[in-house]
């Protein structure tokens, strides 16, 4: 220890309320008064932490740690809601256990995981081991200080340009942390490359298709900047190559984000720019924040976290003039996410509807039905997996929207199977046509 630190830590010391254990406190990082009073009075701590990041790349949660040795106690903090929740545990090379307190000392859940390189990485479990989440953390000097976890604010943004000879678009959805998702398209085919991945602080980007073990399943790497050029290494899908996508636009996110001891919500959608549009989210949002509620007043041990409910959009198509796609809505006690289509024609600054385009009913139903059948019959798991087979009978295709290529039939969203959809050309749909001069207007490849 520096001489300067062994001098501060002794002042410290010197002038600690009785109340509290001493601790060695280096420069320029100011005591957590709260969790010294934690340990025995005069208890000499060996270091005394901050660390502020997001639980599943979401929910912003501030941690606030002390150990006197191989025991490490402190509080966790969600800043939105004030929430704070104690705890306890062990410290051994850096790998840290730690459980959860409620108001009454009653365990409500473990944290588990290790401090590396100035970052604590750490699970949730619930007591009972039915539900978790991971949070990402960076250390800081003060309780209210806000490391640079990631400076980008929330955004969808798409790209543009060609691969190996075909218009590709890139839409990622960025969220509060490093976690990102996005979908990449290519024209005239009806394959959609579904990606999961991270940005880092140094703005290195790596997006892998959702599903790895798939023929198809494709790696993208590149180094993302605000605004410029996106230069990609695409590997996989037996292709390999550099390209360059284009920003094409972007909207600002819109969010529902809170969490707090007996429950946590997240929902962001984009902010168009269609007023019309975007009172649609904010009406799906309004009815979605309905059907839950919760009093954290009376929760119990066996509560935490108990009532989860979640939001997302999934983009399927995004031109200049034209966005559609689907939103997602989970309650507590839900199985199954309520699915919703939407198409906003952006120059017009109006929300479409299948009715204004197309002549619906039974027969057009009867229609949607058979066709997506000629194609979902033809897909591998189809025929290896019998009971994705019976929830494809069963479900069928419920969301529809158009987009450049064709008009887009969805599955809803499965937790185990995802969401599959089937694109169905518009030359085939020329009987069902309601609005020819309207359909003329939609983007096409």
């Amino acid at each position: 220890m520096r001489l300067q630190d062994v001098f501060t830590a002794v002042i410290f010391t010197l002038f600690l309320p009785l109340s509290g254990a001493a601790q060695q406190t280096p420069v320029g990082r100011q005591p957590d008064t709260a969790v010294l009073r934690l340990f025995d009075p005069g208890k000499l701590l060996l270091w005394q932490r901050y660390y502020r990041g997001t639980i599943d790349g979401v929910h912003v949660v501030e941690f606030s740690l002390a150990a006197d040795g191989e025991v490490c106690q402190g509080y966790l903090r969600y800043p939105k809601s004030r929430t704070r929740i104690r705890l306890k545990g062990s410290v051994v090379k850096n790998q840290l256990r730690l459980v959860e307190f409620d108001a009454g000392n009653t365990p409500c859940g473990t944290w588990q995981g290790e401090i590396k390189n100035g970052n604590l990485e750490v699970e949730w479990r619930s007591m009972d081991q039915a539900s978790g989440a991971f949070a990402e953390t960076k250390e800081s000097l003060h309780p209210l200080q806000t490391p640079t976890l990631n400076d980008r604010q929330p955004r969808f943004i798409r790209y543009t340009g060609q691969w190996q000879g075909r218009k590709a678009t890139l839409v990622i959805a960025q969220s509060y942390g490093e976690q990102i998702a996005g979908a990449l398209f290519l024209a005239r085919t009806d394959r959609v490359y579904k990606l999961h991945g991270r940005m880092e602080a140094d703005s290195l980007l790596a997006l892998r298709t959702i599903e790895p073990l798939s023929r198809s399943a494709i790696r993208l790497d590149g180094v993302f900047q605000p605004d410029t050029d996106l230069r990609l290494m695409w590997n996989g899908a037996g292709e390999r190559g550099e390209f360059t996508l284009k920003p094409a636009g972007s909207f600002p996110v819109a969010s529902d984000v809170w969490a707090d001891f007996q429950s946590s919500r997240d929902l962001l959608y984009p902010v168009t720019t269609c007023p019309e549009c975007n009172k649609w989210f904010d009406k799906k949002r309004a009815a979605w924040r309905r059907r839950f509620s919760t009093d954290e007043q009376t929760a119990t041990a066996a509560e935490r976290n108990l009532y989860q409910a979640s939001g997302w959009v999934d983009i399927v198509c995004w031109e200049d003039q034209w966005i559609s796609g689907f939103l997602f809505l989970t309650a507590p006690g839900d199985s199954i996410p309520a699915g919703h289509a939407f198409s906003f024609d952006l120059q017009k600054k109006n929300v479409l509807t299948e009715e204004a385009l197309f002549k619906t009913g039974a027969e057009w139903e009867a229609f949607l039905t058979n066709r997506a059948a000629v194609t979902w019959k033809k897909w591998p798991r189809a025929a290896t997996d019998k009971s994705f087979e019976a929830w494809i009978r069963s479900g069928g295709f419920p969301l529809r929207v158009p987009t450049s290529g064709g008009l887009v039939v969805s599955t809803s969203f499965h937790p185990v199977y995802g969401r599959n959809q089937v694109l169905i050309p518009y030359s085939e749909l020329k009987p069902f046509v309601a609005n020819k001069r309207l359909l003329k207007r939609l983007p096409t490849e």
